[in-house]
């Protein structure tokens, strides 16, 4: 696993949870913007978890500085659910497909995976790695063989684990490494006309040009060990695509550029 090669015609994405599911008259306007900078190469959807999620109560879009801090809980119809609404979209998508799984327990992403398997337009499927305990490794590093499929597996890790565990995975039978969200903490501003109440702070992803430095390191190293990696976060300039298809990367996924 996989028997088949992973390439991008175009080398440019997006990143999870910008753009939805699937092409739609809503997120059409970016990606038809998006053409001025060679056009996207596939469509990576939201966030897909195997139940549903809800939007969290206390959900925050906050500025940083250089960004934004995303807190909310990643809500989703589910897997059937999202399967149900895009899965004959994505087969008439002009664009590939790459379904963004959040792989929160193996056997039921092992069924996700295999479910998407024999669709023909999904060029990959990514799985974002939970790092539950993040003084072990991931459970997922003795499970991913356990998947046994043909389409090619794109590895999501935060910045701060892809150094520790990117090599591994790619041994394990991963096509690629890509980098996602960290996460961070920003500013709760105070209700207005309530000054007894706290700001406080909230804890989130982050993204935004801020973190640019950080993910130019990673990608960095990951290219001097010859690793196949997918930039992303902190790529919102022309130049600092060209800079990490330079430095060899496979693809370089947006993240605030495909905000819609």
């Amino acid at each position: 696993m996989p028997k088949n090669d992973l390439f991008f015609t175009k080398p440019l994405l997006n990143v999870a949870g910008f753009l939805g599911y699937y092409p739609n008259s809503h997120n059409q306007p970016v990606i038809d913007d998006l053409n001025a900078w060679g056009g996207l190469g596939a469509l990576v959807t939201d966030p897909i978890s195997y139940l549903p999620r809800k939007t969290l109560e206390n959900s925050q879009f906050l500025p940083t500085e250089g960004g934004y801090l995303l807190h909310n809980g990643l809500p989703n119809p589910g897997f059937w659910g999202v399967v149900k609404t895009a899965a004959k979209r994505w087969d008439y998508s002009a664009l590939p497909i790459i379904p963004h799984l959040l792989a929160e327990e193996v056997e039921r992403t092992v069924k996700m995976v295999r479910t998407l398997e024999p669709a023909e337009n999904i060029l990959a499927v990514e799985l974002n790695i939970p790092f539950n305990k993040p003084d072990q490794p991931p459970a997922w590093l003795e499970a991913l063989p356990a998947l046994q499929v043909e389409i090619p597996i794109i590895v999501s890790l935060p910045p701060q684990f892809v150094e520790l565990y990117g090599e591994r995975f790619l041994k394990k039978g991963a096509s690629a490494i890509s980098l996602r969200a960290p996460r961070g903490r920003a500013f709760l501003p105070k209700e207005e006309g309530d000054e007894q109440k706290q700001g406080g702070m909230v804890s989130g992803r982050l993204y935004g040009g801020e973190l640019f430095s950080q993910s130019c390191d990673v990608i960095h190293r990951a290219r001097r060990a010859g690793w196949p990696i997918i930039a992303g976060v902190g790529f919102d300039t022309l130049e600092k695509v060209e800079w990490a298809l330079g430095e060899g990367a496979l693809a370089v996924a947006l993240d605030l550029r495909c905000w819609c």
